[in-house]
C-alpha cells in the first residue's frame, strides 16, 4: 500500500485530500505545515507527499526544498489555489524546485486520484 503524506493548512482541504487518498486504498500522514511536513519526511518510508504551496510559517516553496535535499525516493505534487500571485506562478516555481508534477486548485476527487494514481504508477 503506497503511503502518502499530505502537507495542507486548510483543515477542510486537508480532510478532503486524507478522505480521496484513503478511499482509493491509500495510506495517509496529514500534516498542516512545511515544519510537520520535514519532520515526517525523516520518520517513516514515503511514496508520495502531496505539498500545498501557501502555507504559514514555512511556505511549501521552502517545504519543497527542505525535503527534496532529503533525497527520499518519494514524488512529489505540488498543489496552489494561489496567493499574492497567481497559483501558475507558485506551480511553474514548484517545478523548477523538482516538484514531479502540479495542479492548481480547485479540483475534483477523481482528478486528485487520477494524478495521484499515475504518479505512483510511474517510474521512481
Amino acid at each position: 500500500m503506497a503511503t502518502i503524506l499530505i502537507v495542507e493548512d486548510d483543515p477542510l482541504m486537508n480532510g478532503f485530500l486524507c478522505r480521496a487518498a484513503e478511499e482509493a486504498g491509500r495510506r495517509v500522514i496529514p500534516t498542516a505545515n512545511g515544519r510537520e511536513a520535514v519532520a515526517a519526511v525523516g520518520e517513516t518510508d514515503l511514496d508520495l507527499i502531496v505539498l500545498d504551496l501557501v502555507m504559514p510559517e514555512m511556505d511549501g516553496l521552502e517545504t519543497l526544498n527542505l525535503i527534496r535535499e532529503a533525497r527520499g525516493a518519494f514524488k512529489i505534487l505540488a498543489i496552489s489555489g494561489g496567493g499574492r500571485v497567481g497559483a501558475e506562478d507558485y506551480l511553474r516555481v514548484a517545478r523548477i524546485l523538482g516538484a514531479d508534477r502540479t495542479m492548481a486548485k480547485p479540483f475534483s476527487a477523481p482528478d486528485f486520484i487520477r494524478e495521484v494514481s499515475e504518479l505512483l504508477a510511474g517510474p521512481a
